[in-house]
């Protein structure tokens, strides 16, 4: 289940499936005080002394250093890297690996799906970003196999969250698009994750990264019912305001 929480005039969301003290997490809304143009990034001005302060000061509720921050460049690619003991430049990544405790996790979002995994036993977390791009690439049961592979954890130890995004409401989209997300999957699943309505198809993101979770064995999965679309005051929409730069985000670290 989600709570929403409010701190040092931030709204942000967190999910109780994580059950671990020790492990931080949180999805931001665009909501700080009374400016509802809460951004954590802006693709045209990156260096922007706001943001920089807003990342300070959703850092700051959590007692986290934002020089311990680690910000992958997101370019819709399903590249996952896994991070031990350093804090790179990371370029061309969308999902990142975290087995080290005191090192900060932070992705960028509008409309497409955050992801959050963690393994209690294992102290190790990802968080993905998953737009259509990714989803159809597979990038949430990719960081799965990651995490089996090379780092020896169990899919039925880990735990995951699936954030607000553009939801099966107000995503549209073309044949080409739905034939490359229903082959993201095992098998044919088109009933369940289409929906058609004057003549129009609708994608549900969060129901395929579940989906492809699951098929990678994992059981225990949190999806925020949030629509980035209909609740844009929450959240910021890539779609609903034309080409947004501005995003919400997710922050995580293991103490």
């Amino acid at each position: 289940m989600f709570h929403i929480k409010e701190n040092n005039t931030i709204k942000y969301i967190t999910s109780d499936i994580f059950d671990d003290g020790n492990f931080i997490h949180a999805f931001s809304t665009r909501i700080s005080g009374n400016d509802k143009n809460f951004a954590l990034m802006d693709k045209s001005n990156p260096q922007d002394i706001h943001i920089k302060e807003n990342r300070q000061k959703f850092c700051s509720i959590f007692n986290i250093d934002p020089k311990s921050l680690v910000i992958p460049e997101q370019t819709h690619s399903s590249n996952i890297k896994i991070i031990k003991d350093n804090i790179p430049q990371l370029q061309n990544t969308d999902g990142i690996i975290i087995t080290t405790p005191g090192i900060t996790g932070m992705l960028f979002f509008a409309d497409c799906t955050p992801v959050i995994l963690y393994s209690k036993r294992h102290k190790t977390y990802a968080l993905i970003h998953a737009g259509w791009k990714g989803t159809a690439a597979s990038i949430s049961a990719k960081a799965v196999r990651i995490m089996k592979s090379e780092l020896n954890i169990n899919p039925s130890e880990i735990k995951a969250a699936i954030g607000a995004c553009i939801s099966k409401c107000c995503f549209e989209i073309n044949e080409d698009i739905k034939e490359k997300l229903n082959n993201s999957l095992n098998k044919d699943c088109s009933q369940t994750i289409f929906y058609e309505k004057n003549k129009k198809i609708f994608a549900d993101l969060k129901a395929i990264n579940k989906l492809q979770l699951e098929e990678e064995g994992i059981k225990d999965i949190d999806i925020m019912e949030y629509c980035s679309v209909c609740q844009n005051d929450l959240f910021f929409s890539y779609r609903k305001e034309n080409s947004t730069a501005k995003r919400h985000a997710i922050l995580a670290q293991m103490k």
